[in-house]
């Protein structure tokens, strides 16, 4: 009984700025403007290690001195949630189109070789030719994505998010950073957006390609086929073009108490 106090307490007057995200979705980016808009630092509340699931972790979450940027890559669990509702945390969630996911997932990994939470990746893989590792990341990777999906489409209905798409941001950056700083009531001039915008250009924001509809042109229709059909499996309408549907909040948001109860 005594965690929703200390959690009231510790959050009281801060307004901490949460991203749960795709990899590869152009989070970094995300991380980096609002910090520089903000002032706020960037801080990692889960526990570290390379390829593992990124869950908050209430130790670390009690560390940070004033509010601060999470950016990781979490799946809406019940426990998770139940953090998430006990620090009255209000999540940014950004997703991309499932095609360029793919495309961007394979330059990660030409480059890099590892790092990223979504799946394993083997040896083999590198030695594999491109439409062997499509079709790997796609039946290896994706449900992780899928999984994301799922869980914060339910987690919508028990708390309000600000979803975010990587198109819609790279789009028009302006509106969407406005949006979110109205979404945590954060009062910022258009000049700050911009000048924020041109500091977080010049920053390391980990972009492979970054080309919205990439994807569309690398895969072929059995690749586009096999994510349609696990995007049938989860009940998740993806568009003509790949694109992933409107996470928003459907229904009133349950009380803070309720939550915790259940």
């Amino acid at each position: 009984m005594r965690r929703p106090l200390i959690a009231s307490l510790w959050n009281w007057n801060r307004k901490h700025i949460f991203i749960a995200c795709f990899p590869k979705s152009g989070s970094t980016y995300l991380s980096k403007v609002l910090q520089e808009l903000t002032g706020y630092p960037g801080w990692y509340a889960a526990e570290p290690g390379e390829q593992k699931e990124q869950d908050l972790s209430e130790r670390r979450l009690h560390r940070p001195r004033r509010p601060s940027i999470m950016q990781q890559h979490m799946r809406a669990t019940q426990a998770n949630l139940e953090l998430l509702v006990w620090y009255r945390m209000r999540p940014i969630v950004q997703t991309r189109n499932l095609f360029d996911i793919v495309a961007s997932l394979h330059d990660h990994f030409e480059q890099h070789g590892s790092g990223l939470s979504c799946g394993y990746i083997s040896q083999d893989y590198l030695r594999m030719a491109w439409q062997e590792r499509v079709d790997y990341l796609i039946h290896l990777h994706l449900p992780w994505y899928f999984n994301f999906l799922l869980s914060w489409r339910a987690a919508a209905d028990r708390l309000e998010l600000c979803h975010v798409t990587y198109e819609e941001l790279f789009a028009n950056q302006a509106s969407e950073l406005r949006r979110i700083a109205d979404f945590y009531g954060i009062r910022v001039s258009n000049e700050r957006i911009v000048a924020a915008m041109e500091r977080a250009a010049g920053r390391d924001t980990r972009f492979n390609v970054g080309i919205s509809g990439r994807g569309a042109e690398m895969l072929n229709d059995d690749h586009k086929h096999a994510i349609y059909r696990l995007a049938e499996y989860c009940r998740v309408e993806l568009d003509n073009s790949g694109n992933v549907p409107c996470l928003a909040r459907r229904h009133p948001v349950v009380p803070d108490e309720q939550v915790a109860r259940r």
